[in-house]
C-alpha cells in the first residue's frame, strides 16, 4: 500500500482582515543576524504583494540550523519607505531580480 503524505495548507497571515500569502508573494529580501553569544539566529524575510504592500516575517532559528525554536514567526505589515530602509540596511540580501520586479530598474549610483 502507498503512504500518502498530507499536505501541508499555504501559509497565510491576516492582519486588519487582509491576507498576506509568503508562498505567492514576491520576496525582495532575506536576511540573517546572528549573535554569537546566543544560541539562535534572526530570519527576516521583506515581502511585497501584488497590492503594493510590503510586510516583514521574523522567525528565530536554532543558531547553525534552519530549524526554528518553535516560536511563532512575528510578522509586520510595514509602508514602502520602511521596506526600502530595511533593504539598504541589508543590500547584500536583497533579491535583484525581485527588487526591480517590484521597483523597477534602479538608477546608476
Amino acid at each position: 500500500m502507498r503512504e500518502t503524505k498530507k499536505k501541508t495548507p499555504p501559509i497565510e497571515y491576516i492582519i486588519c482582515g487582509k491576507a498576506y500569502h509568503p508562498e505567492s508573494d514576491i520576496l525582495l529580501c532575506e536576511s540573517f543576524s546572528n549573535d554569537f553569544f546566543k544560541e539562535s539566529c534572526q530570519k527576516v524575510r521583506l515581502y511585497a504583494t501584488a497590492k503594493g504592500a510590503f510586510y516583514r516575517v521574523s522567525e528565530t532559528l536554532i543558531a547553525g540550523t534552519t530549524e526554528t525554536t518553535g516560536d511563532a514567526p512575528q510578522v509586520e505589515v510595514i509602508g514602502k519607505e520602511t521596506a526600502l530602509k530595511y533593504m539598504d540596511g541589508h543590500a547584500a540580501d536583497i533579491i535583484n531580480a525581485n527588487y526591480k520586479k517590484v521597483f523597477g530598474e534602479p538608477e546608476q549610483g
